[in-house]
């Protein structure tokens, strides 16, 4: 069975972290945080009632479905002097993936597509960041990852901006 690759967005995920923290370094190398800290820093968020967001497009053979999907959650860990140490897992519930269309949501859950029964997650874990660009109070880089959907892992990398 094959299915749609989604492109997921990080920046929803890791906008915790960048809520916390000013950067203050125009320097790429420095890749450090203006906060005081004596090591890593992890930021956690559970999702009970379903108002984290992240934003999804899968690019089907007939057309880019865009669309969001609630219950996200997960922890991020970084060295605020060394954003090259971040790493974490961001999970989300299939269920809760909408398309703003009843009858293509009710496709998208079955098993035709993502058999949200059999498949309840879809899950990304950072591995390693690279590239880190640190302007003003912004960062930017790659991450490399395990994302896990419909029983499958594959090694990915993606942008990524706090």
């Amino acid at each position: 069975m094959s299915f749609p690759i989604l492109r997921l967005s990080l920046a929803t995920c890791l906008m915790a972290v960048g809520s916390l923290m000013t950067l203050t370094s125009s320097d790429a190398t420095a890749q450090k945080l203006a906060v005081a800290s004596s090591g890593p820093v992890t930021v956690t968020w559970n999702d009970h009632i379903n108002k984290n967001q992240l934003v999804w497009v899968s690019d089907a053979p007939l057309e880019s479905i865009h669309g969001t999907s609630e219950g996200v959650t997960g922890s991020i860990t970084l060295d605020p002097s060394n954003l090259s140490t971040l790493r974490g897992t961001v999970t989300t519930q299939t269920k809760t993936m909408e398309t703003g269309n009843a009858t293509r949501n009710n496709h998208l859950w079955s098993s035709e597509w993502m058999d949200v029964k059999k498949y309840p997650t879809i899950s990304f874990k950072i591995i390693s960041v690279e590239n880190i660009k640190v302007t003003g109070s912004t960062a930017t880089g790659y991450a490399t990852g395990d994302f896990t959907m419909h029983g499958v892992t594959k090694r990915i990398t993606i942008p990524f901006g706090l």
